[in-house]
């Protein structure tokens, strides 16, 4: 986790730089920037571990999966922004 708020994840997001650019107030845009590093962090393992138990699921194979799977991609490139 980037905990100085400086600079983008390990996934390359840029939201941590994005947010160290807005002026300092009371400590906010570095707690923001560490959540924002935090939830990307974290994205791209949940979506692996999504695709894995959708495909030991029920709904392998049908297009429920395939939404889901969309939806999870779609998360993680809004993350990246």
């Amino acid at each position: 986790m980037d905990v100085d708020g400086g600079g983008a994840s390990a996934s390359g997001g840029s939201c941590g730089a994005a947010a160290a650019r807005l002026p300092a107030r009371d400590g906010r845009t570095a707690n923001i920037s560490r959540v924002v590093a935090d939830c990307e962090e974290r994205n791209q393992p949940v979506r692996v571990s999504l695709r894995a138990a959708l495909d030991r699921s029920a709904l392998n194979g049908t297009r429920r999966e395939d939404q889901l799977n969309v939806d999870a991609e779609r998360l993680e490139r809004s993350m990246n922004r």
